[in-house]
């Protein structure tokens, strides 16, 4: 979110399955923009939030929360109109905004998949327990989005 760059150095940014791991979204779409040209693109695609999650949810699902946290790091999921509306606070022109969770959700199946057939090499890399939460996560990634609670969008914005 402070990358050192110029300032519009760049045609095009592109932040893929990163946001989501930061919690300060402003900051990280104004640097998106600070860097990008005039009429520049930004292109963001990552895990959303497709519902609101009451506090008594978060409480019921923590053991799950704490899996996904362990397997893919600390996350603060937004939703795709959060989003929107920071991009157009820090300078964006939102072109598209599109929950695109119906095409990715195969994409889950595959991970499960992927470590099974891997398993080893998996466990190697990141040991008994990293693969146990990764395989929880596998069963509850499907769950959450089968009950829309967490899906996957793209924002498009142009700098003005």
């Amino acid at each position: 979110m402070d990358n050192g760059l110029p300032d519009a150095s760049f045609d095009r940014v592109w932040v893929l399955e990163a946001s989501h791991l930061m919690p300060r979204k402003q900051a990280l779409l104004a640097e998106c923009s600070r860097v990008l040209r005039r009429d520049g693109t930004l292109v963001l695609c990552d895990i959303i939030l497709r519902r609101d999650l009451p506090h008594a949810e978060i409480l019921r699902r923590s053991r799950d929360f704490l899996h996904l946290h362990y397997a893919f790091g600390h996350a603060k999921l937004e939703c795709l109109e959060t989003y929107r509306r920071v991009a157009e606070l820090v300078g964006l022109e939102v072109r598209e905004s599109i929950d695109i969770s119906d095409s990715v959700f195969p994409t889950l199946v595959h991970w499960r998949r992927k470590l099974e057939a891997n398993a080893e090499e998996v466990r190697a890399l990141i040991g008994d327990e990293g693969v146990e939460h990764f395989r929880a996560s596998c069963d509850i990634l499907p769950t959450l989005w089968k009950e829309r609670l967490f899906g996957y969008g793209l924002i498009a914005a142009v700098k003005a």
